[in-house]
């Protein structure tokens, strides 16, 4: 198949002192060998061997640059506002992409085109790559998506390093990153929810580690930047909650390998 036969895929790594776990974020993307990625990276000055880490692999990237900016949000910013690709996602600079997950990706948007946005199930790894967590396929309900009910004390996460959408959605809510520290893909996907509803794959596409040292370790800021009294709320609701919602997966779109016929089947 031609190059022009896959859609372009916009990926974007924003990154700051990860020299720890870069090279493999970034070559979990280029390893895809995705014929149609366009893949940048935007440093905010890192003083570690980020920037030679990045300088290795410049001639595979679409763009890439390392200066001081407002942080994560204003780095992804500027990566989509240079970026073209009609699929659009973002990668932390210590996640990972899973074997062929693009090339999945790329054909779901191109086969469906009932299909907005895609996330995945989630899994954990630690500083080893050892999947250490693989959680659970859930349906996610638009009402809930649009309340904010998709966060660790209730619904549980929708994993962003697993979640991509198409341009038009993007353009639609607004094409702009929610000026946010913690809860900047919480924010996010809330607009989304308001214009598609969350397709979901049942299978993972990309893993989250566990980084010690990692941004979202800090709960209690993260709570409190999305004003939810939900966490506090007796733990029952919560546990009812997560004991119910896989059932609902039925009722809401997703994608699940068919292994009788061996084939991928959208269930809308």
């Amino acid at each position: 198949m031609s190059r022009s036969h896959f859609p372009k895929i916009t990926i974007v790594t924003p990154s700051y002192n990860q020299g720890q776990y870069l090279e493999r974020t970034i070559n979990s993307v280029l390893d895809q060998n995705y014929p149609n990625l366009e893949y940048l990276v935007i440093d905010g000055g890192s003083t570690d061997n980020s920037v030679n880490i990045i300088k290795k692999y410049q001639s595979k990237l679409f763009y890439w640059h390392t200066r001081p900016d407002g942080g994560q949000y204003q780095a992804l910013q500027t990566g989509f506002d240079l970026s073209s690709g009609t699929i659009m996602g973002w990668l932390n600079s210590d996640d990972i992409l899973l074997p062929n997950s693009l090339r999945l990706v790329g054909h779901f948007f191109s086969k469906y085109q009932q299909l907005n946005w895609l996330t995945s199930q989630s899994v954990l790894i630690n500083d080893q790559d050892e999947i250490v967590q693989v959680g659970l396929n859930t349906a996610k309900v638009p009402l809930f998506l649009r309340l904010g009910f998709y966060h660790g004390k209730l619904l549980g996460f929708i994993p962003q390093e697993g979640t991509f959408w198409n341009r038009s959605l993007w353009q639609k809510s607004g094409g702009q990153i929610p000026h946010q520290h913690y809860a900047l893909d919480f924010r996010l996907w809330q607009r989304f929810a308001k214009y598609s509803p969350l397709v979901t794959l049942e299978a993972p596409l990309g893993a989250f580690r566990l980084n010690p040292n990692r941004k979202t370790n800090n709960l209690r800021q993260y709570y409190r930047e999305i004003n939810r009294f939900l966490p506090y709320l007796p733990k029952y609701f919560a546990i009812t909650g997560r004991i119910l919602h896989p059932f609902l997966k039925f009722f809401f779109p997703r994608i699940k390998y068919d292994r009788v016929n061996n084939c991928w089947q959208y269930y809308p």
